[in-house]
């Protein structure tokens, strides 16, 4: 299913420049966005807990392109990571015809793809169930985050918008 998952996902992005503009990203606590393709109606309110994504978001591609800029800083720490550190992405998941963007945890990181697995269930996509395992490419990378041995937080810029966002 992942294969196959991501085809889709890397066919999708080719196929659709306009999500490489489209950045959001989900807080790893409990933000997420519900909304990442541009034929999507306006969204309904969005689920509590969750922040509606905005088809143009500069604030957001800013953080996609730092996130892309100091990749090597997500690797090199991965690479050497203790016991106890996290290490997650950011990425748009979709099916047909609904997307949403996740957290995804880091089980191992090539050159050009990261592998890893959802922890939570997706609110909108019921084929996307925690435990799934997903391969998203490099530069479909719209944030990254992890927590070193001692608790302090690398990354995830998009966190602390969103939780704004979610406040207003």
């Amino acid at each position: 299913m992942s294969a196959n998952f991501y085809g889709r996902v890397k066919s999708y992005i080719s196929a659709n420049p306009f999500t490489t503009s489209l950045i959001a990203v989900l807080s790893l606590a409990t933000v997420s966005l519900s909304a990442c393709t541009p034929a999507q109606p306006p969204a309904p309110k969005a689920p509590e807990g969750f922040v509606n994504g905005k088809k143009v978001d500069p604030e957001l591609a800013k953080v996609k392109a730092d996130a892309q800029a100091n990749w090597k800083e997500f690797v090199e720490a991965f690479n050497v990571k203790q016991k106890g550190e996290k290490f997650a992405i950011n990425s748009c998941l979709y099916d047909d015809k609904k997307s949403e963007f996740k957290w995804i945890e880091v089980d191992k990181v090539y050159d050009d793809r990261v592998v890893g697995h959802l922890e939570k269930d997706s609110v909108y996509l019921p084929n996307v169930k925690a435990g799934m395992a997903v391969t998203v490419p490099v530069a479909d990378i719209e944030d990254w985050a992890f927590v070193d041995a001692k608790g302090n937080q690398h990354g995830g810029a998009s966190q602390a918008i969103l939780q704004k966002r979610a406040e207003k």
